[in-house]
């Protein structure tokens, strides 16, 4: 199994840890709801067809959150726009002419970002004249916490590192769905939280997504298949199961 170089940014409540001696240690889990996992941070996203119109356009999104009080404009050029805090829950938006992007770390429910997103590009996609989407990802961090760093003593060694590389991972065939194949990456190395205690834990980094030929009304239902996986016990859930 092949590790790959950090790709994500870790809450500021949690950070990465290196493995005494180059190895990572892990205990058996029987994780039995999405509940039992610390839902650190959400990333929803659309990958869009001809959506060149944002070069015109780009304005007219900013001018959608500007009542917001929380709203700050980042970055804006013909590249891509970058907002921070453009509505109550959502820490970004990110849109280009190839994407529409969002960031969550207030996380009530999967159902909450889901909705919002699903709202929020319609919105953008009609302010774009876009009609088709190529790609549809949600990507969501957990972190299994752990009762104390003497619990890292009971743990089989696993994994070995390769040296240079972080976090290790690897591909789900998660198998076929309307519109396209749904198919996950998971990603997963130890972390610890920046409290007192320095508790430690897992983090898990799944990224579900499908590939093909999609509407805007394709995207609440591609959501809802994502949302039952993640939540299933035959799903992710399960994964991390037999895994560990």
């Amino acid at each position: 199994m092949q590790g790959r170089a950090k790709t994500f940014s870790l809450n500021v409540e949690w950070r990465a840890i290196l493995a005494e001696h180059n190895k990572i240690y892990f205990m058996s889990v029987n994780i039995k709801k999405l509940g039992n996992l610390n839902h650190t941070e959400s990333f929803l996203q659309v990958n869009t067809v001809q959506g060149f119109k944002y070069i015109d356009k780009a304005g007219e999104i900013i001018n959608r959150y500007s009542d917001n009080p929380s709203f700050v404009p980042l970055h804006i050029d013909v590249n891509g726009l970058m907002i921070k805090k453009p509505m109550v829950k959502v820490e970004d938006l990110k849109v280009d002419s190839y994407s529409v992007w969002m960031k969550f770390i207030e996380i009530d429910s999967l159902d909450m970002m889901a909705n919002i997103f699903t709202k929020e590009t319609r919105e953008i996609l009609n302010i774009l004249s876009i009609e088709k989407i190529n790609r549809i990802g949600w990507r969501n961090n957990f972190v299994y916490e752990l009762r104390g760093s003497s619990d890292l003593k009971k743990y089989m060694d696993k994994i070995t590192f390769i040296e240079g590389t972080s976090p290790i991972g690897y591909a789900l065939e998660v198998g076929k769905g309307g519109g396209g194949d749904l198919k996950g990456n998971l990603f997963f190395q130890p972390v610890i939280k920046n409290n007192d205690e320095k508790t430690p834990g897992i983090l898990f980094d799944i990224d579900v997504f499908e590939v093909g030929n999609f509407n805007m009304e394709d995207v609440c239902k591609h959501l809802e298949k994502y949302r039952r996986y993640l939540t299933s016990g035959d799903g992710f859930l399960n994964v991390i199961n037999r895994f560990f």
